[in-house]
């Protein structure tokens, strides 16, 4: 667009250009985490030419493919990627859940819901492997287990999303305390699910 914008009566017209070069204001590729075989949605909105460069690179744990967007209008170009990381079948993730003290200081809760854009609901658990030094309350949705202390396997969740609210409890183990530096509680409680089918 073109406008011309004259600064005084006597001084010469300045001719300004605005909004001429190429603008991403949306991109969203969606979920970020998937089985393989899962699709994803992306979503844009952009002033100017678009393109979109899919790459693929791949590990022993997971490919990630990063689509690249670009808009271009005349000689001008800009960009911008998201990545996807697509989950072999049985692939192990490790979620770590950082804790906070209960409303009665005498025990640790942690958890945090997991989902979009991040986790794609045909994401589901399989084997869920633990090795707390304590009782667990584990609680998914309106799923709800204690997971012993030492190392322990958990096959009863099999199937159901990854996708949820998360919510893990334990009560303090004798001697610990709020804010002892010497025997406080763990900063985290740590899962290894493994996901797809």
């Amino acid at each position: 667009m073109r406008s011309i914008v004259c600064v005084s009566w006597s001084a010469p017209c300045l001719l300004l250009l605005a909004g001429c070069g190429p603008k991403i204001h949306h991109f969203d590729v969606s979920p970020m985490r998937v089985c393989a075989g899962d699709s994803v949605a992306i979503a844009h909105r952009v002033r100017g030419t678009p393109s979109l460069v899919v790459t693929r690179r791949g590990t022993a744990e997971a490919d990630t493919t990063t689509y690249t967007l670009q808009a271009a209008k005349g000689s001008k170009r800009t960009w911008a990627r998201k990545d996807v990381v697509t989950l072999p079948s049985t692939t192990p993730i490790a979620l770590s859940f950082d804790t906070r003290l209960s409303a009665t200081r005498d025990s640790i809760v942690a958890g945090e819901p997991l989902g979009p854009p991040r986790w794609n609901d045909d994401v589901v658990i399989g084997t869920i492997r633990t090795n707390f030094d304590r009782p667990v309350q584990l609680r998914r949705g309106d799923r709800s287990t204690v997971i012993p202390s030492g190392p322990t396997t958990f096959r009863d969740w099999n199937g159901l999303p990854i996708a949820g609210d998360w919510d893990l409890r334990a009560a303090f183990l004798p001697g610990e305390s709020a804010g002892s530096a010497e025997q406080a509680p763990p900063a985290h409680l740590d899962l290894s699910i493994e996901v797809c089918r």
